[in-house]
């Protein structure tokens, strides 16, 4: 009948005029016209605002894990962004700084890195406090996460310094150049091997008890590689003085 074919085309009608509306708000409507920003002691609101290139964009489209990409692309001390949306025109920009966690050393330059692992900047010589780690097949670039070339190494160095932290265990440097002799300086005075990977948890649980047994104030050496689930034992040598 006349009315259902009215009613059919009213409804197509419809759709497109809806459709229409989609695309024209993801591409022609909705533009970014004031960004707002803040929440980092390192940054200013201006560098924020023009770091993340939202001006003129869709509002729509804007997501946190792309504009967290391309601020730290200019501002590396960026660890995560929050985006409020005020329609139809207005953002606000919410920057959490990246705290320095550690080190990689490679050659004779250091890369300061965050706890998520990204590259925060190169240094000659860097803070006492941060954890010194020497690896091989690693790749760092400021603002980029820390590449590595073998899977296994990557593994064996965040195993280790996991479980350190763990046993709330004073890192200063971990070496894990070699999967069959990762070594670690802790608590400022004891030079630790822990030898291959494997049972290594275990060999942390071990080491906080020689630890608390030891308690020596000039430090030594600690032997865990030969331990085993069938040879529970390290060994302790004290720091000669001479």
């Amino acid at each position: 009948s006349r009315r259902k074919h009215l009613l059919v085309a009213f409804a197509v009608l419809l759709v497109i005029a809806f459709l229409v509306f989609l695309i024209l708000s993801v591409t022609v409507l909705f533009p970014i016209k004031t960004v707002y920003a803040g929440g980092s002691a390192i940054y200013t609101q201006r560098e924020i605002a023009d770091a993340c290139k939202l001006k003129n964009k869709n509002i729509i489209l804007a997501s946190e894990k792309s504009t967290e990409e391309i601020i730290r692309k200019e501002l590396p001390y960026t660890d995560s962004v929050k985006i409020e949306k005020k329609f139809p025109d207005t953002v606000k920009i919410t920057v959490k700084d990246a705290r320095e966690y550690a080190c990689y050393k490679i050659d004779l330059s250091y890369y300061i890195v965050s706890e998520k692992g990204y590259v925060l900047k190169k240094v000659i010589s860097p803070r006492n406090e941060l954890i010194v780690i020497e690896t091989s097949g690693v790749t760092c670039k400021v603002s980029e996460q820390v590449k590595f070339s073998d899977e296994k190494i990557k593994e064996n160095t965040e195993k280790i310094l996991s479980v350190l932290e763990s046993k709330k265990i004073k890192i200063n440097k971990i070496d894990t150049t070699s999967a069959y002799s990762i070594k670690a300086t802790v608590e400022d005075k004891y030079d630790v091997n822990f030898g291959f990977s494997s049972d290594l948890e275990s060999k942390c649980n071990h080491l906080v008890s020689m630890l608390d047994e030891i308690n020596e104030s000039g430090g030594g050496s600690i032997d865990l590689s030969g331990w085993t689930q069938t040879n529970r034992q390290g060994t302790f040598k004290k720091k000669s003085l001479h």
